[in-house]
């Protein structure tokens, strides 16, 4: 059986009086307070996540639980910002949430056991964080496809990937000197096509600045050298077709399949990054049938290799899944 929060010892927080959030429903039935900040909410929206507050609510309250309005108070002893992004989830739902409150449910979610918020946390890190080629391959067109409906959403949704959040998957292994990490996130510090973005930054939607670390600066470069050269190796490459490619007998527009593949190949010379993992629809709907066929056909499984040298590539152990 849970026990009731214990009050904290006597502090500062305990001298200053407490002030309201702008989470304050009136006709709320808990409040919860962090620090001398408080929260007040129904406890029915708690009880339906919270198997935590489910058991709670049986306590016996002692007679001298302070309340608020009639409620009870319960003290936690969490970080202010977590909770409020939590309750703001619980009280006032959204379709796409930016990475601080994916965090909060996965903290307080296993804390306060709010399956149903942390197993939604779990799965957007996953879904947005591929370790398997399909599944990356799943994430672009998601979010191609959500981008022109709703640019905005696309910009929220695509901020919970960790690799715009330098640190994470370090905590999230036993040796901090080792990246356990999917392959995807990896990969993807060291796909730009400017080296510029590795070293001073990408600016993310709320004006941050995303950096990845000084010490992984020179692990990027060189991964990041590996995979130009292999993307257009002629035995195994995603394009090593290109370098001796002619339209193919049958091909129904020579023109314009010559045109695109010498647009690709300028484009690789002129820009260069990691074209390996870009959809294969990308670059074969620019093509006729007969040569779609035969470029699909020679890049599936040389990404499909490419892929699974992501993490031998950058130099870090590869993992099945870093949620698991």
């Amino acid at each position: 059986m849970l026990q009731a929060p214990m009050r904290p010892e006597i502090g500062s927080d305990e001298k200053r009086p407490a002030i309201r959030s702008e989470i304050w429903h009136s006709d709320g039935s808990v409040v919860l307070q962090v620090g001398n900040v408080q929260f007040k909410g129904p406890l029915e929206h708690s009880l339906l996540h919270s198997s935590f507050f489910r058991e709670l609510q049986l306590l016996k309250q002692p007679p001298d639980q302070p309340t608020v309005d009639g409620c009870p108070v319960v003290e936690l002893s969490d970080d202010l910002t977590d909770v409020e992004y939590l309750l703001k989830a619980l009280y006032n739902p959204s379709v796409a949430l930016p990475f601080p409150y994916i965090a909060s449910f996965v903290r307080l979610g296993r804390k306060y056991e709010f399956k149903r918020l942390y197993d939604v946390a779990l799965e957007r890190l996953a879904f947005e964080n591929p370790t398997t080629l399909k599944e990356y391959d799943a994430l672009v067109a998601a979010l191609r496809a959500e981008a022109p409906v709703n640019p905005r959403k696309f910009i929220a949704h695509s901020t919970t990937r960790i690799v715009e959040y330098p640190g994470v998957p370090r905590k999230w292994t036993p040796n901090p000197s080792a990246l356990c990490i999917p392959p995807s996130i990896v990969g993807l510090p060291g796909m730009s096509d400017e080296l510029v973005h590795l070293f001073k930054g990408i600016s993310r939607p709320d004006g941050t600045t995303s950096l990845l670390p000084c010490e992984d600066h020179s692990i990027c470069v060189i991964g990041r050298e590996r995979l130009l050269k292999m993307q257009c190796q002629l035995e195994n490459g995603p394009f090593g077709w290109i370098t001796t490619w002619k339209p193919n007998n049958g091909c129904e527009d020579v023109h314009k399949c010559q045109t695109w593949r010498n647009t690709i190949s300028a484009s690789m010379l002129l820009t260069p990054s990691v074209w390996a993992f870009v959809a294969v629809p990308f670059i074969t709907d620019q093509l006729c049938r007969i040569c779609a066929e035969r470029v699909g056909q020679a890049m599936m499984p040389a990404r499909e290799k490419m892929w699974e040298t992501l993490p031998s590539s950058f130099g870090v152990p590869n993992v099945e899944c870093v949620g698991k």
